[in-house]
């Protein structure tokens, strides 16, 4: 934690709750969200897969 805090230039605590949100938000894409949004009391990881779909379009052209 400490090391993972250093790089992003927060306390060890942020970088506990921000791990938290986004293992959580892979574990609910892995079971086939298309959209999901995840606060973890202030930390927000969210996927769109439709936006996601646009994004790849755009960069492919």
């Amino acid at each position: 934690m400490i090391n993972g805090s250093n790089i992003a230039n927060v306390g060890p605590t942020a970088t506990l709750a921000g791990t938290i949100a986004e293992l959580s938000l892979d574990y609910i894409l892995k079971n086939n969200s298309n959209y999901s949004i995840l606060d973890n009391g202030g930390d927000i990881a969210f996927f769109n897969l439709e936006f996601m779909r646009e994004i790849r379009h755009y960069l492919e052209k």
